[in-house]
């Protein structure tokens, strides 16, 4: 992949300096920023393309996968007095007007932010393919693709010529603020926490949950201690009401445990946060306090690189032609396979391979 590529173990760099003025040459293209969290993706959008696109009278269209994001994003927008420039929406909001016929409008620019929900979300989401062939089929606007986890779609992408290598740029992951890395058996979890609790009065803690069981489990040990967050769309009713999507009435009301004092304070106020994977988009938190971060993953895992290589493990198979047979009695496999061959003469969406 011949890619812009700056290494994060020298000077710290930002998306902003591997491009530099690239972007006032950009016309009706697509563009790739594979940088890592923290390297100033958001930044850029805003602060240096939004601004350039007012300065040109022209507008720009920003995608968002959750709607904590496009709070952030609008709210970023706002205090920028870019409101007449940058239009914020999320690619659900796209797709249901796509569906209903509405005029989408023209953009000079459309930021997909987190476009790997093409194919995360594809899995439970029936119509990511709707917003993904409007935006593929721009051809009179500047198209950015960003995300910090969206290798698999990046190489698509490249792989079928939709993106030229030019204008793909890419950061390493910046892990520089990680003191001290450890791995942990999960039944060591609550008695190194209640160490923590103990021994750290003044220290908070984050536990990203691998599911909503697990964080319902950690609720019956530290239940008030502790605080609790899920996507507001989860389907566990018992899930939404410890996370406080749901009063005692059954009623829908707003997840507050997130707050934000200040510019540089965003925090929860118990000394544990329990979450699911949904907290690492699209919320900042921001709190000196915070000094554990535990991550909990149900696979078997080593490191190579900087890049973790994980293990599939079909039982029972032993040799190819087992393997073939395990292919042949799959339906989720013959799936993929219709939807990248039959599902694709007749009109279907290339994305449509990554449901299964």
């Amino acid at each position: 992949m011949n890619t812009n590529i700056e290494n994060c173990n020298e000077k710290k760099k930002w998306v902003s300096d591997i491009i530099g003025n690239d972007y006032k040459k950009w016309k009706n293209e697509f563009v790739v920023l594979d940088c890592g969290t923290g390297s100033g993706k958001t930044y850029f959008c805003i602060n240096i393309l939004g601004k350039y696109a007012e300065r040109k009278n022209k507008k720009m269209l920003y995608l968002c996968n959750r709607n904590k994001l496009r709070n952030q994003i609008y709210k970023s927008v706002k205090d920028h007095n870019l409101r007449n420039t940058v239009y914020v929406t999320s690619y659900q909001s796209l797709q249901k007007n796509l569906q209903n016929n509405k005029d989408i409008g023209t953009y000079d620019y459309i930021v997909a932010d987190e476009c790997h929900y093409f194919i995360t979300d594809a899995t439970f989401n029936d119509y990511t393919d709707i917003s993904y062939d409007f935006i593929i089929n721009q051809k009179k606007s500047v198209v950015l693709f960003v995300s910090a986890t969206a290798k698999t779609f990046f190489k698509y992408l490249q792989d079928t010529k939709k993106v030229e290598s030019k204008n793909s740029y890419r950061l390493d992951k910046d892990y520089s603020y990680v003191k001290k890395l450890f791995y942990y058996q999960s039944d060591e979890l609550k008695s190194i926490i209640d160490d923590i609790l103990e021994d750290e009065p003044d220290s908070k803690i984050v536990v990203f949950c691998n599911s909503g069981s697990r964080i319902i489990e950690m609720n019956k040990i530290y239940g008030e201690q502790a605080d609790y967050y899920c996507s507001k769309g989860s389907r566990n009713y018992r899930l939404k009401k410890i996370c406080g999507w749901i009063d005692e009435d059954g009623k829908q009301k707003v997840n507050t445990c997130i707050k934000q004092y200040s510019e540089d304070c965003i925090t929860f106020d118990r000394r544990i946060l329990f979450t699911t994977s949904v907290l690492d988009n699209g919320v900042d938190l921001k709190d000196v306090k915070i000094k554990h971060v535990f991550i909990l993953r149900n696979i078997n895992s080593g490191v190579n690189n900087n890049e973790f290589k994980m293990e599939v493990v079909l039982p029972n198979v032993m040799d190819y032609k087992d393997f073939k047979k395990e292919m042949q009695h799959d339906k989720g496999f013959e799936k993929m396979i219709e939807a990248m061959t039959i599902g694709k003469l007749s009109g279907g969406s290339s994305m449509n391979k990554y449901r299964y």
